[in-house]
């Protein structure tokens, strides 16, 4: 998707000596922010975010006067070796660098969390649906959904809000549940008589 892609901004396209020179004169010959930009070339809130940076450390203090590039092209070879994407690995190391180096966080997503019934509920669903087939009275995939919020309400289990709206589960959930029980074929049931 990306391999051919032509950079089209200038975002980040500054050198270290520029965001210096624009740094100097906002901090110690007291320019404006604006009129310091346009003399070094540098777009105003990236100026801007830097000085603030630099008054926050303290004049004489030395920042980081580029983007940490090189950190980037770090996890992304770490990402590629370890087969694990980029963007994934990057949210994982910002959490263990928030949390402290000592303290031990989650390592694996927790999609359970975000489930609406629980595993055991959901084999009921499944088992229902099968029985029902079984009986020649199979369930439509509307009529799954269906069943799907009505057994949420009477559990009073938390649904989101569209179920509400729509009297059923999402669509979303269905293609969830599906993908998750195989063996279960929801189709438009046919006429056995």
């Amino acid at each position: 998707m990306a391999r051919g892609r032509q950079r089209k901004t200038t975002k980040g396209d500054f050198t270290k000596e520029q965001m210096e020179a624009g740094v100097r004169l906002v901090v110690e010959e007291q320019m404006s922010l604006r009129k310091a930009a346009e003399r070094t070339g540098i777009k105003f809130q990236t100026l801007q975010r830097y000085v603030t940076k630099q008054k926050t450390a303290g004049i004489g203090t030395s920042i980081r006067l580029t983007p940490n590039y090189a950190s980037r092209q770090i996890l992304r070879k770490a990402a590629e070796r370890t087969g694990i994407k980029f963007q994934t690995l990057q949210r994982y190391v910002t959490k263990q660098k928030t949390a402290g180096i000592g303290t031990s966080i989650r390592l694996t997503p927790n999609y359970a969390s975000r489930q609406i019934f629980t595993s055991e509920q959901e084999a009921t669903l499944e088992e229902y649906a099968v029985t029902c087939a079984k009986m020649c009275y199979g369930k439509s995939r509307k009529d799954l959904r269906c069943l799907a919020y009505e057994v949420a309400i009477a559990n009073k289990i938390n649904v989101p809000d569209s179920w509400r709206t729509n009297k059923k589960a999402g669509l979303e959930w269905l293609l969830g549940f599906t993908s998750r029980h195989p063996n279960l074929s929801i189709r438009q049931p046919e006429g056995c008589s």
